[in-house]
């Protein structure tokens, strides 16, 4: 990152050195890195204090460390999970308090070189990740998670206003571990006077006990956006740090207070369905609005149709008739036997919608939707769920939600028209492309490949 001599004939260049050949001339880029120096000693040699006192608000502050903090020289060690993640929220918190914006970077892979057989390459590699406290088998292990729809979070910031913010698991955990007993027997009181209990042969001690930590999650996780002014939150469940429970009745509520929530690290569904609730807040005998994910499908013809749910956290804004709590084992997050919210939604009209990142520009689907009953209960699928057939009709919707790039998570609504939400589209200068009764797929492929043009940058 830092700046290389060029004297002599010198062939190594930071990347920092060579940004500016990348950007237009009304962008000045001031490097600050210097060769050597961990997170620790750019502290400690004043040199964060000379950033930090040059930035103004709008200026962008690209922060990359860790090569140098993993050195056994105590002038530049930091411990990972420790020190080194103190500091880097250090740059970050500064960084915005000041109106800026701060990107942090990964560091670039060293320069390790081996045998022609490539074998000296990896072994120095893995060597050196483990020398880091990087998990050499990060990459497999991402493998086996489950797709996450990504994007750009910058672009995001820029485009819609939208600060999304990545912490520990662990720190929000220390709210849910500082919330009182007392206040936690209160919100289960509430749940007990609020829902039907579904004990289904389950101990009834050892089910209280398992509301009462979604109790403590609600009140520790609204705490903690409260304080540090968040309308949103995302989940995953192979990061659930101390947590006793995956998240279910409490993100659940929290959705009904109005946060947006999104499940697996998706932070764009959560954006949207925090902007889909504030669209809807006060609205008169509003049917609701939640986060939802296709679980599975209808084929029969003539009743073809997608039963929408997730693992716990769908809104109790769209539940038609009574809500109970359900406690029910979930092998995904390896923990406790979560409690949640079960009932069946409304019928009627609604929209789904995705937000997704195209690389240069984001695009925003509606689909009209039509809400029904399921043709027979089922009372053995532990979750919250809606059922509905996606207009023009299941074949000609779905393949054009999956033309369009459509997500398996979406922002629905009842209270929402498709035309509401592409007028929010058009104040935020991205395209929109709609799903209803009157599409086919000649005309839809044609929408795109005007939209590629018309949208271009």
């Amino acid at each position: 990152m830092a700046n290389k001599s060029l004297m002599g004939e010198n062939p190594e260049r930071g990347w920092g050195q060579m940004l500016p050949g990348y950007l237009s001339e009304e962008i000045r880029v001031d490097n600050h890195a210097v060769n050597g120096r961990s997170s620790k000693s750019f502290i400690d040699e004043g040199r964060w204090e000379k950033v930090i006192s040059q930035v103004k608000k709008g200026d962008y502050v690209f922060i990359q460390f860790g090569h140098n903090d993993e050195k056994s020289d105590p002038k530049r060690y930091t411990a990972p999970g420790s020190t080194f993640d103190e500091n880097l929220k250090r740059f970050v918190n500064e960084t915005r308090a000041k109106g800026g914006i701060p990107v942090l970077f990964n560091s670039i892979v060293r320069r390790n070189f081996g045998a022609a057989d490539g074998n000296a390459v990896a072994q120095a590699i893995s060597q050196d990740d483990i020398q880091k406290g990087v998990n050499p088998d990060a990459k497999r292990e991402a493998s086996e998670q489950p797709a996450v729809t990504e994007g750009d979070k910058v672009e995001a910031q820029i485009k819609f206003g939208w600060e999304v913010d990545a912490y520990p698991v662990n720190e929000i955990v220390e709210a849910v571990n500082a919330v009182s007993q007392a206040d936690i027997d209160t919100l289960v009181e509430e749940y007990y006077d609020k829902y039907d209990i579904l004990l289904e042969g389950r101990d009834e001690k050892e089910f209280r006990e398992h509301v009462a930590v979604q109790a403590g999650i609600e009140l520790g996780f609204e705490r903690f956006l409260d304080e540090k002014n968040y309308q949103a939150i995302v989940t995953h469940f192979g990061d659930l740090g101390g947590l006793k429970q995956l998240p279910g009745l409490a993100i659940q509520r929290l959705m009904e207070k109005g946060y947006g929530f999104g499940a697996e690290g998706d932070w764009k569904t959560a954006a949207m369905v925090r902007v889909m609730k504030i669209m809807t807040q006060g609205m008169k005998d509003a049917k609701g609005t939640s986060f939802m994910e296709d679980y599975t499908y209808n084929l029969v013809p003539g009743k073809e149709g997608v039963l929408e749910a997730h693992m716990l956290e769908v809104c109790p804004t769209i539940a038609d008739g009574k809500i109970s709590i359900k406690e029910q084992p979930l092998s995904m997050g390896d923990r406790e036997d979560p409690a949640r919210l079960v009932f069946t939604s409304k019928t009627g009209p609604a929209i789904a919608t995705s937000l997704i990142d195209l690389g240069d520009r984001f695009r925003l689907i509606i689909n009209d939707v039509d809400c029904k009953k399921t043709e027979k209960p089922m009372p053995k699928l532990p979750v919250a769920t809606a059922f509905w057939t996606p207009q023009p009709n299941l074949k000609v919707g779905t393949e054009a939600w999956i033309l369009a790039g459509g997500a398996h998570h979406t922002a629905f609504s009842y209270d929402l028209t498709a035309e509401q939400m592409g007028d929010w589209a058009a104040s935020m200068g991205i395209e929109a492309v709609y799903i209803d009764k009157d599409t086919t797929i000649r005309q839809f492929k044609n929408e795109l490949l005007w939209n590629s043009v018309a949208f271009r940058k």
